[in-house]
């Protein structure tokens, strides 16, 4: 974390010092993809085991949940769980 602190104070500091447009937008884009890095290592997928016991709520289940943007998945060779 603090790493990704002291990177970001560099290129900041980078930012208000620097003489050529050129160069402040390619600090201004580092820092972007600091920021988008660190924001999707934040929002980790949480797992939840679900188990119905007809298909219609399965089927049901599965509608809402693209509904709200949820990926349902089943990992490699797993069939029916």
């Amino acid at each position: 974390m603090s790493s990704v602190l002291d990177k970001l104070t560099k290129i900041e500091a980078l930012i208000q010092r620097a003489s050529f447009q050129g160069e402040k937008q390619a600090a201004i884009l580092a820092k972007q993809r600091i920021l988008n890095a660190f924001h999707q290592q934040a929002q980790k997928a949480i797992e939840y085991k679900v188990s119905f016991d007809s298909p219609w709520k399965k089927r049901l289940f599965i509608t809402l949940c693209a509904k709200y943007d949820f990926s349902t998945y089943r990992y490699y060779r797993q069939k029916y769980t």
